[in-house]
């Protein structure tokens, strides 16, 4: 219960700071009242849609498996393919912090017109995501054999197979994620 209660703190606190934003930045939206502007709601739905689309492909990636796996063979592998994937993560969390630190700046960017300098920005920074988690990956595949085996006690068998295509998708997650980053901009 506290490992769930520690992990709720970051979400409400990130809540709250949003509901605030709104009120600040859009005060004809009204989040918990009775009236909405219906013209503000349409105008505002297109871009947060494509951001959920992103968001529901994290989702999807994140859940999918454990789920799948659960239903066609045991618990053991399904353990291993959390580990596994949570080694892999690795690579989109380094990735995410990339993206995150450049995203004002892509923002601010794009507000002002300035597409060439978002246009160089980004493949730029996806040229150096793509180089960062790819040379991550074989890091990571490379020791994997020792890593899982220290991190799980010996509990979990490291399989190649497993965090080969996990790392794959890390990889490319990592390169297109950079684009995911200039509509959520």
């Amino acid at each position: 219960i506290a490992a769930a209660a520690i992990q709720l703190v970051p979400v409400v606190l990130a809540f709250l700071f949003v509901v605030d934003d709104i009120k600040v930045r859009y005060p004809s939206i009204h989040l918990f009242g009775k009236q909405w502007n219906v013209a503000m709601c349409r105008k505002l739905i297109s871009p947060s849609l494509m951001c959920f689309g992103v968001q529901a492909a994290y989702i999807i990636t994140a859940q999918a498996g454990p789920l799948i796996l659960a239903i066609r063979v045991g618990p053991v592998e399904v353990a291993t393919f959390v580990k596994l994937r949570t080694l892999a993560n690795f690579i989109r969390q380094m990735a995410q912090s990339l993206r995150v630190s450049i995203w004002p700046e892509i923002t601010a960017l794009a507000a002002s017109g300035k597409w060439a300098v978002v246009r160089d920005l980004h493949r730029k920074s996806a040229r150096i995501l793509l180089a960062l988690s790819g040379s991550l990956a074989v890091l990571l595949f490379m020791t994997g054999k020792w890593l899982v085996p220290f991190w799980t006690r010996s509990r979990l068998q490291f399989d190649p197979n497993i965090l080969l295509p996990l790392l794959l998708i890390s990889v490319f997650e990592g390169w297109w994620g950079s684009s995911a980053m200039i509509l959520m901009a």
